[in-house]
């Protein structure tokens, strides 16, 4: 939501308003970095693998003002 007036404006904003907890991108895939037989002294390839989450909730507000010059 965005209230303005000539010089200045206040916006409010609020990001993944129900804080889902999803994931967004796959970092490498399971069988390419061998996690599907993991081996016992081979914890290299279990951190090979990974997942990129939705941010948290945001909740922010933004004030500007345009100056004259």
């Amino acid at each position: 939501a965005k209230i303005s007036d000539f010089d200045w404006s206040v916006t409010f904003y609020v990001d993944n308003l129900f804080d889902k907890y999803a994931f967004v991108s796959t970092r490498a895939h399971q069988g390419y970095q061998g996690i599907g037989d993991i081996e016992i002294n081979r914890t290299d390839l279990q951190r090979g693998y990974g997942h990129f989450l939705l941010r948290p909730r945001t909740v922010g507000v933004t004030f500007s003002y345009q100056f004259e010059m």
